[in-house]
């Protein structure tokens, strides 16, 4: 009864008002198709980072007349949703969007269109759910590949899943730091010079270097602690590239090389030696650099440990 009355007031308002006797235009957003677009945007996930998310958004639209048992505008609407959800449901089960699913389509748009001819409602509803854009696999992290090629280095540097401190520095533009580590050679001479070269990053580095010839370098180290894994960064002049020893000639056992490939251009790099935990035996080991390129130009030494 209620039903009745308000389409009678609804059909005396209309008469009233001057007539539209041609279909008003479709609404932009109007399709016959289930529409399908995506967004991507930013947000904090799981791990509270921001990272891109995907929107994943489905439309339906539906029209329906003002015509048998559709009284009013309002009951064309009711109904145009009903049909557009219908319809919105069944693309999202043909094309088994599972996660859509989950989703209860809500109406976002709508208009009436009251002329006499095509009086209706047409009707847009939506399904949309969110899901974190898959990442490109980030490559690993080599550590020793960015020892080689720093120019400079850190007190604190992460090498692998190792926290490593500097422990250790033989700088051989001081003569203190020659005296303090007692620098010798043998089996051959050494000439003594500065230079200056770049890094690959572009940095121009001066250092005073050992030309050995072929003669063995010899050193021992200050600060270590006995037992503890040892890193040693050797800088050196790849003019011609490098291949180098490194053994522990009293204080431990430990025989190690390191090459790295000709590069005239950006002609400094580091040498990266790894010593094992438990190899070290002295407080102040002796260590022995020799090369297996003749004229080698052997430049400041870095010692690491894991403290």
């Amino acid at each position: 009864m209620i039903r009745k009355i308000r389409n009678l007031i609804f059909a005396a308002v209309l008469a009233m008002a001057p007539v539209n006797l041609f279909a008003q235009d479709v609404p932009a957003w109007f399709s016959e198709e289930v529409k399908v677009s995506e967004q991507e945007i930013k947000r904090k996930n799981s791990n509270n980072e921001y990272v891109p998310f995907i929107d994943k958004t489905f439309s339906a639209c539906a029209f329906v007349k003002v015509e048998g048992e559709i009284y009013s505008l309002y009951d064309a609407q009711n109904k145009a949703e009903k049909v557009a959800s219908e319809k919105l449901v069944d693309y999202l089960k043909k094309n088994k969007e599972t996660k859509a699913l989950e989703k209860k389509p809500e109406m976002k748009n709508w208009k009436f269109n009251d002329s006499l001819k095509d009086g209706g409602a047409y009707v847009l509803v939506q399904v949309m759910y969110s899901y974190e854009k898959p990442q490109a696999p980030k490559p690993v992290k080599d550590d020793k590949a960015e020892l080689v090629e720093a120019s400079s280095l850190s007190r604190i540097v992460l090498y692998g899943k190792d926290r490593l401190t500097m422990v250790d520095s033989l700088n051989l533009q001081s003569q203190e730091s020659i005296e303090a580590h007692r620098v010798a050679y043998v089996d051959g001479s050494a000439s003594t010079s500065k230079q200056s070269f770049y890094y690959p990053d572009g940095i121009l580095v001066y250092d005073n270097v050992v030309e050995l010839n072929p003669a063995a370098m010899q050193f021992n180290l200050k600060n270590v602690i006995k037992g503890r894994k040892t890193v040693v960064v050797v800088r050196v002049d790849a003019v011609n590239g490098a291949d180098v020893d490194l053994s522990i000639a009293d204080g431990g056992k430990y025989d190690g090389n390191a090459k790295v490939q000709k590069d005239s251009k950006n002609r400094w790099r580091n040498l990266v030696f790894e010593i094992p935990e438990g190899t070290i035996t002295g407080y102040s080991p002796k260590l022995l650099l020799k090369s297996k390129n003749p004229k080698q130009k052997i430049g400041s030494i870095t010692v690491y440990q894991l403290l």
